[in-house]
């Protein structure tokens, strides 16, 4: 329960800069992106900022959005978030997301995995 509440309070966190956003049901054409950079620490202690630096580039110059969604074994996938890239960035984007950990004291051994996929407009995807 405790867990939860954590992992719920993170959650609420990334949504302050994140919004929900539908995916694409049409067919993919044109070139996707790519990623040409990504990195983030393996291991965080509560009170650390975890920070995820990447990297795309889109040669349609297209990129749209960056869906990022947390994993926790035992517990399942979360609601996952969208960033939405400016027109200006649809060709490179580089920079970073952040999580600040300072009040989630009870994180201790929990493991959690992210997954950022980019896509363009056209539903390529990285």
């Amino acid at each position: 329960m405790i867990m939860k509440k954590a992992l719920a309070k993170i959650l609420l966190l990334l949504r302050r800069f994140l919004s929900f956003a539908s995916t694409s049901q049409t067919r993919p054409t044109g070139s996707p992106p790519v990623i040409t950079f990504s990195y983030a620490q393996e291991k965080i202690r509560p009170g650390d900022i975890w920070r995820i630096y990447i990297s795309a580039s889109d040669p349609d110059g297209d990129m749209s959005k960056i869906f990022c969604v947390i994993e926790q074994p035992g517990v399942g996938r979360y609601r996952p978030d969208v960033i939405w890239l400016k027109k200006e960035m649809g060709r490179e984007f580089s920079g970073y997301l952040h999580l600040s950990t300072t009040s989630f004291r009870d994180l201790w051994g929990v493991t959690l995995t992210l997954t950022l996929t980019i896509e363009d407009r056209q539903g390529n995807e990285s």
